[in-house]
């Protein structure tokens, strides 16, 4: 009962976000899922490769944030300072950006401790961002640690 609950109440988070999201755009991109066909997100996380079948993304008091889904109980997630440019940022535990990774339906967290970002390309006018990333995430509350590797981005908010 505990997991249907969580599930009901993770669909119903996600179709808010989703529905909250503005596009200022008149012409909608080709839709697949509800996800833009041409969105990239992708990482290797202690050397296994995940692809994001699609993104939720949400553009709103100044970030840019996405969730890529690896099922209904884990994910990624990445937030952007919408302030930022082109160029390298250090990801350290406070900072304009934040990756991290849930499990086990959001008990299990883990936040970005050291670790490099970089924006390619951010067109704040037509709404695009891209880059790369790695870095090590850490266990809320612990002391284990994934290594992120071959991280990259690409997509319209």
């Amino acid at each position: 009962m505990k997991k249907l609950f969580f599930l009901a109440a993770l669909f119903l988070a996600l179709g808010t976000i989703a529905g909250s999201c503005k596009k200022d755009d008149p012409e909608p991109e080709p839709q697949t899922n509800g996800n833009d066909t041409d969105d990239v997100f992708t990482l290797s996380d202690e050397g296994v490769t995940f692809v994001s079948p699609g993104l939720v993304k949400q553009h709103s008091d100044g970030f840019i944030s996405i969730v890529a889904a690896m099922s209904f109980t884990e994910g990624y997630g990445l937030a952007i300072a919408d302030t930022l440019n082109a160029g390298t940022y250090n990801l350290v535990p406070i900072s304009p950006v934040q990756l991290t990774k849930t499990e086990n339906s959001g008990s299990v967290n883990y936040t970005q401790q050291t670790g490099t970002l970089v924006i390619t390309a951010h067109d704040k006018t037509a709404h695009t961002i891209s880059g790369t990333f790695s870095g090590t995430l850490m266990l809320s509350g612990g002391s284990q640690t994934r290594t992120i590797t071959n991280g990259a981005f690409d997509f319209n908010y």
